[in-house]
């Protein structure tokens, strides 16, 4: 005897919802950012209980399409135009070979002035974070006292004013050090040449975490 095929189970009230909300989101009526519908209006606008929107809306915010923001609502949420694919396990090289980003940095450095570009490539804090008022005002002060700073060369890594000042914030965090074991160096970038120049040699290998900072495969 033939047996029927079981019939798909129709979706819930709130799924069809949660689904004809998405379909929006999708097609740009509900744009990122834009608030929906609080949970009563749309219970009136579709004719359906409080629960059942809570339950679609609450959908949404496991798919990823809504984020409920606290005493405000419920707000469509920035999504990526593309699929970011999972990072996958890296596999140690049987031998070394030379591993270069320099196109990598010319890219990274082109766009390091566009003030719309989010820098997430590098540690480098939004410039509103400085005291761009109060280092300019020093700067200024500086330059007024010693005009000839400007047009000649200075040596940093032994400014003895700054490596005592250094010294003695350690100082007060507990670490002794002596001035004269500071070297100042140009950035970070050149302070990992310095390390490694110190303690490997051509030919070591080096042991490097993943992700890391893009500068340092140069270096090696």
């Amino acid at each position: 005897m033939i047996q029927p095929l079981p019939q798909p189970t129709p979706p819930t009230l709130y799924v069809e919802l949660a689904d004809s909300l998405q379909q929006f989101i999708e097609q740009g009526t509900l744009r990122a950012g834009q608030r929906v519908p609080s949970i009563r209006r749309m219970a009136l606008q579709r004719d359906v209980s409080i629960s059942t929107v809570l339950q679609a809306y609450t959908v949404l915010e496991n798919r990823g399409y809504l984020e409920a923001r606290p005493q405000s609502g419920y707000y469509v949420r920035p999504r990526l135009p593309f699929e970011i694919p999972a990072p996958r396990m890296a596999r140690p090289m049987a031998r070394p070979a030379y591993v270069g980003t320099s196109s990598l940095i010319t890219d990274f450095m082109t766009h390091a002035s566009d003030l719309d570009c989010v820098q997430l490539g590098a540690a480098c804090p939004d410039a509103s974070l400085f005291p761009a008022q109060k280092l300019a005002r020093l700067l200024a002060s500086v330059a007024r006292s010693d005009p000839s700073l400007i047009g000649r060369y200075a040596v940093n890594w032994a400014h003895e004013p700054l490596t005592r000042e250094i010294a003695r914030r350690y100082l007060q965090a507990g670490v002794a050090l002596s001035h004269e074991e500071v070297v100042i160096t140009a950035g970070c970038t050149e302070a990992l040449n310095l390390a490694l120049r110190a303690v490997t040699k051509p030919g070591d290998t080096v042991a490097l975490e993943t992700p890391a900072y893009f500068g340092i495969l140069e270096i090696f």
